[in-house]
This record gives C-alpha cells, structure tokens and sequence, in this order.
C-alpha cells in the first residue's frame, strides 16, 4: 500500500494558498489537506475544495499540535510554517516520504531557493525536534 501525507498549512489568504494547493491536490502522495486558520477567517470564508479548516489559536501551540494530530489518519504529516506560497520541486514529498520511512525519521528535512536579485540560492534546512504525538504512527515533516 502506498503511504500518504496529510498537509497542515497556516493561511491567512485564500488566493496566496491557492498556488501551494493546486501543487498539492495534484500529488498522489497527498491524502488531507488542512488549512490552519483563526476563527475569523473561519467564519467569514468557506474551505476551498478539497481541503478543510483547522482553528488554531497560535501556529505553535499544544492546541494546534494536538488538533493536527486529531486530525491526521495519513502515517505522515506535512507541517508547513510559512504562509507565502511553496513551489514544490520534482518528486519533494515523494522524497520526504522516502527518507521519513528508510530512516524511521521523526523529523525529515527541506530545501528552499532564495531568489536574490535574480538568482538562484539552494539552501538545505535541516531541523530537529519532538513532537507530542497521540500515535507512534504520526511522524511531523517541519518545513520551513
């Protein structure tokens, strides 16, 4: 069986996310997709297709943590912590998946390109952390 991720994104703006969620929904490595939203945004917009909103009171707080993992069956989740758009390279969750499960990996890690003044800079990020989790299955993929 093919292991899934399920996608939690802060968002703030329908429009600015709508680039990140198309390259998700396209994904067949992707099951959920949740967007992490305050209250007011709740209630004055609707989810997007495809997708659901998640409360959350601080991006990093234990009630968020806790309501990713509510919401979570997928054995992988993507936490993404920016609300700026992500242009995902070719095969990145695929990769990310792969080096989550060969390493039996809590945390896996991201790469970003910074565009200064028209040019292309790689950069690896590499991040370590824990996460309270209510399943030894639900493994959080931080990216920046």
């Amino acid at each position: 069986m093919r292991e899934r991720i399920d996608c939690f994104l802060p968002c703030d703006n329908l429009a600015v996310a709508e680039q990140t969620l198309a390259q998700l929904r396209d994904n067949k490595t992707v099951q959920h997709i949740a967007l992490l939203v305050e209250q007011a945004f709740a209630d004055a917009h609707e989810a997007p297709e495809n997708t659901s909103f998640i409360v959350a009171e601080g991006l990093l707080s234990s009630a968020t943590m806790f309501s990713m993992a509510a919401h979570t069956d997928a054995e992988y989740a993507l936490f993404c912590m920016k609300t700026s758009p992500l242009m995902l390279g070719p095969s990145a969750l695929e990769r990310m998946l792969r080096a989550a499960r060969d390493t039996d990996a809590a945390l896996v890690y991201a790469e970003r390109c910074l565009c200064m003044s028209h040019k292309k800079r790689l950069v690896i990020l590499m991040n370590i952390q824990i996460f309270l989790t209510t399943s030894d299955l639900l493994s959080i993929l931080y990216l920046h």
